[in-house]
């Protein structure tokens, strides 16, 4: 499993993880949730306590 720290403007906002078997999920931090002003990373991954999984297509370019 593979995990990256992800951050906004100085504060953590979560960590982004690949498993695996090559799913990717995003789970916010606690402190970024209760944190007054703090906003999604995407529209696409409203705030939530619980992990998020991800489902994206991939691009490649030859």
């Amino acid at each position: 499993m593979a995990a990256l720290d992800v951050y906004r403007n100085g504060y953590r906002v979560g960590v982004f993880t690949k498993t695996n078997t090559g799913a990717h999920h995003f789970k916010y931090a606690e402190a970024w949730l209760k944190l007054t002003g703090s906003r999604p990373i995407s529209m696409s991954m409203p705030l939530r306590y619980q992990t998020l999984p991800i489902n994206h297509t991939a691009i490649t370019h030859n």
